[in-house]
């Protein structure tokens, strides 16, 4: 390739941008990519900043189309470094790129706890505002002023704030190797000592501490001195009315954090049973690579001696991940009069469909005692779909392949007819995310990529011993690379695997803050009823009538709670569930099992100190100041 002009933009000391190749490359130009893609997938260019990367993806444009002779190549896409972690859509990654949207997701989740957080200090800072109320009253009679007494209850809560951010690190310091393991990081402490962390932590502490004072400071600081020192302070509704809100406002979101648990939970076991998914435990994928195609037959039947091996296949690297290369090919039926499609091709083995029990909906599979099954193919039900027929009508059609191999510096066009002998039921070979593309399935299994190899029993160790045993009597000169099918699908779903572990541990710290936050309300009720607890005994009340008098509250509010929580999870499950194409129907009685676990979690919080409550003598109570 020729070196970029000495007038272009292209600056030597100054690496701002990636450069990787636009989705059209793909779409438009199919296998003419694939030969000049494996010797270049990324290109590091310095540019200088603020330059115009329209003008800089033309000259590269330029370059490519001089020296590949390719006509109407399309503009590859120049990416900021700083934003290729996020860009999806390129061919030939490194690793799957992230999702922003998780990013949003477990933010708002961490500021929905820290939320709750401050909830519970403003319930019982108001809880306690009578106890409050003379230190107030006896103040603004010495001359301290309502923003005195405002800066003072505000200063207590960033001090509990403040000291809460030092449990929080000590926290973190020791919990972080467990966390670096569930998220496949290799964050330390000194990450969050960091500038940019440390002003994040600093502002957080600031504005949790001013959030969680602000309701109190306003309410304690407005008491009136003369009704305060002569007793005659009598407590309005408002507060214990802003107490219940915020009490529907915790049970909510912890209702939200359950179900979003559930949710992910049955999105996984949906997907655990797709097709390629099914046997994921028992199947081994081995890396072909270089190994010469014509011993594998060879080498099946020397590991099929084995009892140990149920069947053995080769096929492309399923399931496909988003960073790997396409396997697409143009295609012409020209009985069809349908031409240039460019759809996805697996080249396998005629054992292909039946080791992963593909359904045909008509005609057959590939037939051992039929050399000229090599040339024919199979479609899936997409690709009957594009073509507008039914899967009868394509049985016998000529599928002619187009594919380009570069000769003399320039891409030959080489075509070659299959005829289509059957079609096979939709089967997910990439991320759930996706939707089912038109798929090929070609007899001819010299382009496969993986072997599978499908194990029984409970020895697999002993049996890959074994299989590596008589790898390396066919190819002694090759390493026996292998790895578990469900490793694969592991690294596909990670994202979410990983969400689904987070998730319950986030909705366990949800739920312990919000009981924590009902217990010390409940035991405040319980002291602020002492006296009419007593009363009530006295009169014939029993105990238990009390407990139901006490407790009966904070059930009301949870089923205003459950009103509330449940139609607001569904939605944000569903728009979540949205993301997947193919997607289980969400189980409405997980709804009725996560309120009644949460019901039945409330009882027993509210209840232990209720139960107290009820329980003590009514003589003590009376007396009681």
């Amino acid at each position: 390739m020729k070196d970029f002009p000495s007038n272009s933009h292209f600056k030597p000391d100054f690496i701002a941008n990636c450069i990787a190749l636009n989705p059209l490359w793909k779409q438009n130009n199919g296998d003419r990519i694939n030969s000049w893609m494996d010797s270049f997938s990324y290109s590091f260019i310095n540019v200088e900043a603020g330059t115009d990367l329209s003008k800089v993806s033309e000259t590269l444009r330029q370059i490519f189309q001089d020296n590949i002779n390719w006509e109407n190549l399309p503009r590859p896409v120049l990416v900021p470094l700083r934003d290729i972690h996020f860009t999806t859509g390129l061919l030939f990654e490194l690793e799957a790129p992230g999702d922003k949207a998780h990013l949003y997701i477990f933010g708002s989740i961490g500021l929905l706890i820290m939320g709750m957080a401050c909830i519970n200090y403003m319930n019982l800072a108001t809880a306690r505002s009578i106890r409050r109320s003379r230190e107030v009253g006896l103040r603004k009679t010495l001359g301290i002023n309502k923003i005195t007494l405002i800066i003072q209850f505000i200063g207590e809560s960033l001090l509990m704030t403040v000291l809460a951010l030092v449990l929080a690190l000590i926290l973190v310091a020791l919990f972080l190797p467990s966390f670096n393991g569930l998220t496949v990081k290799n964050f330390s402490v000194l990450s969050i000592l960091q500038a940019e962390s440390l002003y994040l932590l600093i502002g957080a502490v600031v504005a949790v501490g001013i959030f969680a004072g602000s309701y109190p400071a306003f309410y304690l600081s407005s008491f009136r001195p003369a009704e305060v020192l002569k007793g005659k302070l009598v407590a309005d509704r408002a507060p214990e009315n802003f107490r219940k809100i915020l009490v529907v406002i915790q049970i909510s979101i912890t209702l939200l954090l359950l179900m979003g648990t559930y949710a992910i939970h049955d999105q996984l076991v949906f997907i655990d049973r797709m097709k390629l998914s099914e046997f994921k435990d028992q199947i081994i994928t081995v890396r072909l690579g270089s190994v010469a195609t014509d011993k594998i037959p060879l080498y099946k039947q020397l590991a099929r001696q084995d009892p140990s091996i149920q069947e053995i296949s080769v096929g492309p690297h399923f399931p496909r991940r988003e960073n790997f290369g396409n396997m697409q090919r143009s295609l012409n039926f020209r009985q069809l009069e349908k031409a240039n499609l460019s759809w996805d091709q697996a080249d396998v083995d005629f054992d292909f469909p039946s080791m992963f029990r593909l359904e045909f909906l008509a005609g057959r599979n590939f037939s051992l005692g039929n050399p000229a099954d090599t040339s024919a193919v199979i479609l899936n039900e997409a690709a009957v779909k594009e073509l507008g027929i039914t899967p009868e009508k394509a049985l016998g059609l000529q599928a002619e392949d187009i594919a380009y191999y570069e000769k003399n510096g320039e891409m030959v066009p080489v075509k070659t007819k299959h005829q289509v002998i059957g079609v096979v039921a939709d089967f997910s070979y990439a991320s759930a995310r996706k939707a089912i593309e038109p798929l090929v399935i070609s007899g001819q299994s010299k382009g496969a990529e993986m072997m599978y190899i499908k194990m029984q029993g409970k020895e697999f160790p002993k049996t890959i011993d074994r299989l590596m045993s008589s790898w390396k009597q066919i190819y002694p000169a090759t390493p026996f690379q292998f790895w578990f099918m469900d490793e694969e699908f592991g690294r596909l779903y990670q994202t979410e695997r990983q969400m689904a572990e987070v998730f319950k541990y986030l909705a366990f710290i949800a739920m312990l803050i919000a009981c924590l936050g009902l217990f010390g309300l409940a035991s405040f009720t319980a002291e602020q009823k002492t006296k009419e607890i007593g009363i009530r005994k006295v009169l014939g009340a029993s105990s238990l009538q009390v407990l139901l008098m006490l407790t009966s509250r904070y059930v009301k509010l949870t089923l205003i709670s459950f009103a509330i929580g449940i139609p607001i999870s569904f939605v944000v499950i569903r728009s979540w569930m949205e993301t997947f194409v193919y997607k289980t129907d969400m189980a409405y009685w997980l709804y009725l099992w996560a309120c009644i676990m949460i019901l039945a979690v409330t009882l027993i919080t509210v209840g232990i100190e209720s139960l107290r409550a009820a329980r003590a003598n009514p003589a003590d109570s009376i007396r009681h100041e």
